[in-house]
């Protein structure tokens, strides 16, 4: 039988060995979860489910501005401002949003069972989630999350920018089927 296993080069040049793409993150109680990292392929698949989910919401926004431009006479300009205002609110604004509401989850991340967890394991915040998504503008550059996917490379979290900055990394939610109770026999008297 064939085993492959994936390796990775360390910052010395020479193979270091198989690439583990699960975290153990340690309670102040001294228990150790691991947890499954989400890499490139899996965090862009959730990435494309959410910029169709963007669109839908921008598309949806301009045709109601337009309609109402077009009911407003004179209000052109100003339905103009506001169909700019609101894709910017958008672009900005939906992943803050998401996270923050869905508990570190977008439509995508739900979709692809991802998570944002802080590096210790806490839930995500307001600030974590604002920190990581400022700097997505970082990561896009120079096209196409060419420096978030180079930095995912050579993390061993697959944390881009937005991350490393905020303290965060993304984790796969693997549900386990609990087998049903212990049954005694005899009973406890």
């Amino acid at each position: 039988m064939f085993v492959a296993a994936a390796l990775y080069i360390g910052e010395s040049g020479c193979v270091m060995g198989p690439l583990d793409t699960t975290t153990e993150i340690e309670t102040p109680e001294h228990l150790r979860f691991r947890h499954r990292l989400a890499g490139p392929a899996r965090r862009a698949r959730a990435y494309l489910i959410d910029t169709m989910v963007r669109g839908v919401i921008a598309t949806v926004v301009v045709l109601l501005a337009s309609v109402g431009g077009l009911f407003a006479g004179d209000l052109g300009a100003a339905s103009q401002g506001l169909i700019l205002l609101a894709l910017f609110v958008l672009e900005w604004g939906y992943y803050v949003l998401c996270e923050t509401v869905l508990n570190g989850r977008s439509p995508g991340k739900m979709a692809l069972k991802l998570r944002v967890v802080t590096t210790s394991g806490h839930p995500l915040t307001v600030v974590d989630s604002m920190l990581r998504n400022l700097l997505r503008a970082a990561d896009f550059l120079p096209a196409a999350y060419a420096i978030g996917v180079l930095v995912m490379g050579r993390d061993d979290k697959f944390r881009r920018l937005g991350d490393l900055v905020a303290g965060t990394m993304v984790v796969v939610e693997d549900r386990h089927i609990v087998d049903s109770a212990l049954i005694i026999h005899p009973p406890p008297a």
